[in-house]
């Protein structure tokens, strides 16, 4: 092989070695400030996201005014229960709780009947009922609701105790997470057997999308929840989606005092970090490529004088 050749060979081993690699399925990048006020990227989705979320009752509101199907033959339990669920968007829970308890003597044992006699029974106003069809919900399908029945269970424990105390909520939290009594939240040093942060979040943002699509604002009980998954958000996520949902929860109000407090407690949305406009950046790794090359000819050049005056010695 010619020496020209030789390098050329290992130039463009070099160059292609050096070329970046750009990832085809990279995530999408957001910035976003912690609670130390520090700017940082990540890749869920902007604060916007969590709060249309949680209020996009679209399909709640479509199956509420939809026509009612023909009604089912009595043998066809499936069908009644869906009927009795198509009663339950339309706000006839008491038509919904007949036929439902009557599928349920019919046919026992179904989990979609007791999820739907525990909702029903809830809309009515019958509280005690409702917490013996969700825990009879649970016991059929644990995983039931992504697993988050529990903070369900706790909901319906909050609204009695609300009701045999109205001041329940100014020392008690409906998830049973205490995030502190500072002006920003802590983490918690407990939680509800099984959870963790991640899994109160879920479990908050899935019952919170579903009760908010029932129950209209002011709701002292939304408001807490709200609140917590704001405090979880600010340890977890960014400042700024924890101020979305801390706004969120002071309208569903009467709110705890600390809302207030700590949405005003965040820092500011840091300023972005430095970074090259993307003409320079183009600019810079084009003479970085470059110096590269050049390097890579002279120690390629350097090595074939040697060895040529090897050679010729």
């Amino acid at each position: 092989m010619r020496p020209w050749s030789s390098a050329l060979v290992v130039v463009v081993a070099i160059v292609v070695g050096a070329a970046p690699v750009r990832d085809a399925a990279a995530c999408i990048q957001f910035y976003g400030t912690d609670l130390k006020g520090h700017g940082f990227e990540f890749s869920g989705g902007p604060p916007g996201v969590i709060v249309d979320a949680l209020n996009d009752h679209r399909d709640h509101q479509r199956r509420a005014t939809a026509a009612l199907p023909a009604m089912p033959a009595a043998d066809d339990f499936r069908g009644r229960s869906d009927y009795a669920a198509a009663l339950v968007y339309r706000g006839d829970a008491r038509g919904a709780i007949a036929m439902l308890e009557a599928v349920e003597r019919d046919h026992p044992g179904e989990y979609q009947v007791a999820a739907n006699l525990g909702t029903a029974y809830e809309l009515a106003g019958d509280d005690a009922a409702v917490l013996r069809w969700i825990a009879e919900g649970i016991r059929r399908n644990p995983d039931s609701h992504q697993g988050t029945e529990w903070l369900h269970v706790r909901i319906l424990e909050a609204k009695r105790a609300l009701a045999a105390d109205p001041s329940w909520l100014a020392t008690h939290s409906v998830a049973g997470v205490d995030f502190g009594a500072g002006a920003l939240p802590t983490f918690p040093t407990a939680f509800p057997p099984d959870q963790d942060l991640a899994t109160v979040a879920v479990a908050l943002q899935y019952q919170l999308h579903e009760r908010m699509g029932f129950v209209a604002p002011p709701d002292p009980i939304v408001a807490d929840l709200l609140f917590d998954l704001g405090n979880d958000l600010a340890l977890t996520t960014t400042v700024e989606h924890a101020r979305a949902v801390y706004d969120l929860s002071l309208r569903y109000g009467p709110a705890k005092p600390l809302v207030a407090t700590r949405r005003a407690s965040l820092p500011p949305s840091a300023k972005r970090p430095w970074s090259v406009p993307p003409e320079w950046a183009l600019a810079l790794g084009g003479l970085a490529l470059l110096l590269v090359v050049v390097a890579s000819l002279v120690l390629v050049g350097r090595w074939f004088v040697r060895r040529g005056a090897a050679t010729r010695a």
